[in-house]
């Protein structure tokens, strides 16, 4: 502590010992320092060219991870693949005839229940 108050009263000294045309080259150079404002705003440094995709990319980003992923096209490829499927298995079309057949009897029975 005692060597801070000895370098603070020595450069005090220095300071009252200046000759005036220090003094005046000193303010003009301060006043130059504060109408020159160095600091560089905030929106100088952004490459506005690229600020357009890179807004695109993170819009893109964001959708991409809040969608649910469901994709018409793919379910109807997928129920394709489904009757595909169906189609490749060898079970007798008897069976599947009467299946159909007792949908459409299930069906006539609800119509015929709802006209009653």
């Amino acid at each position: 502590m005692n060597d801070e108050n000895q370098i603070k009263r020595s450069l005090d000294q220095v300071v009252e010992n200046l000759d005036q045309d220090t003094i005046n080259q000193l303010d003009r150079v301060r006043r130059k320092a504060l109408a020159t404002n160095s600091k560089t705003k905030w929106y100088k440094n952004i490459y506005w060219p690229m600020l357009g995709p890179a807004m695109a990319a993170m819009l893109m980003i964001v959708v991409f991870l809040v969608s649910d992923g469901g994709n018409p096209i793919d379910t109807k490829a997928e129920l394709l693949f489904d009757d595909l499927d169906l189609l490749s298995y060898e079970i007798d079309t008897e069976l599947l005839e009467d299946l159909d057949f007792i949908a459409w009897l299930e069906d006539e029975n609800v119509l015929a229940g709802e006209l009653l």
